[in-house]
């Protein structure tokens, strides 16, 4: 909790696993990007946050911190972190 909120997480479900991959993806599709939260104020989402990748196999991975830019009353995580989707189960 940070200011009296909640930071928001995100849980990633894998419903099918590739057979042919390397390194834990098949092509750059499978590379995380920038995260973007729309309307961080009504969600009570108007503040920075620290941000944590939980891996699968339990690695622990602190990330760039979340911004809240009131521009476009979004919180932003930058994606500057070369993570696959296949390797993560919670942000």
């Amino acid at each position: 909790m940070r200011n009296g909120k909640h930071a928001p997480h995100i849980t990633f479900m894998h419903l099918k696993k590739a057979k042919n991959y390397k390194n834990m993806y098949i092509n750059a599709n499978d590379r995380l990007g920038r995260i973007e939260i729309y309307d961080a104020t009504y969600q009570g989402l108007n503040k920075d946050f620290g941000a944590t990748a939980f891996l699968n196999d339990k690695t622990v991975l602190p990330l760039s911190d979340c911004k809240y830019d009131k521009n476009s009353d979004r919180l932003i995580w930058p994606g500057d972190r070369d993570l696959f989707l296949a390797e993560i189960l919670e942000i």
